[in-house]
C-alpha cells in the first residue's frame, strides 16, 4: 500500500469541524449535549481546560462531538504581546483519523492568525500532555519546546511563520 492510501484510509470523511455556537442558531446539534460530550472525552483524556478558555471548536460525526478545541486570548505583560492559548482534546475511536486533528489544529491556527493580522507580537502558547502530540507539533508545525516536565507533558510556543 503506497503512503497517499494509506493516508487516505485514515482520514475521515464524516467529520466535520464547527465553530462552537451555544445559541443554536442555524445548527445541526444540540450545543449543550455536544458541549457536556467534549467535555467528557477532555476529562476523560486527562486534560484538564482552564477556566479562562471557551468552548471555540467541535468536531462533530454527524450531531456527537467526538473533539474539540478551546482558546483563551489574553496580553503577557512581559512579553508584551498578545498570546493565543489552546486545549484540544480528540476521542480515542478518532485520534487515528488524521483529519480530525488537522481539521481542528487547522481551525485553531486560523484563529492564531486572524489575532496576529491584528497584532503581530502575538503568539501561540499550549501545554501538551500527549508526547507524540509534541512532536508532531515540533516537528510539522514549528512549535518550540518552552519546557519539559517529568509526567511527558511539555509546554510550547509558536511564533508563526
Amino acid at each position: 500500500m503506497r503512503l497517499w492510501q494509506i493516508y487516505e484510509s485514515t482520514v475521515s470523511r464524516n467529520i466535520q469541524v464547527v465553530p462552537y455556537d451555544d445559541e443554536g442558531w442555524d445548527i445541526d446539534y444540540d450545543p449543550y449535549i455536544v458541549a457536556d460530550q467534549v467535555e467528557k472525552i477532555a476529562s476523560e483524556s486527562g486534560i484538564r481546560i482552564a477556566s479562562n478558555k471557551d468552548l471555540s471548536y467541535v468536531a462533530l460525526d454527524g450531531d456527537v462531538g467526538v473533539g474539540a478545541v478551546w482558546s483563551a486570548r489574553y496580553h503577557d505583560d512581559d512579553e508584551d504581546a498578545d498570546v493565543y492559548d489552546f486545549d484540544m482534546a480528540i476521542d480515542n475511536h478518532y485520534r487515528n483519523q488524521v483529519g480530525t486533528f488537522l481539521q481542528l489544529m487547522d481551525a485553531a491556527l486560523n484563529d492564531y492568525r486572524e489575532m496576529k493580522s491584528e497584532n503581530p507580537r502575538t503568539y501561540i502558547k499550549v501545554w501538551v500532555v500527549n508526547p507524540r502530540l509534541a512532536s508532531v507539533l515540533e516537528k510539522r508545525y514549528n512549535f518550540d519546546l518552552q519546557s519539559q516536565h517529568g509526567d511527558s507533558s511539555a509546554h510550547m510556543v509558536y511564533y508563526g511563520e
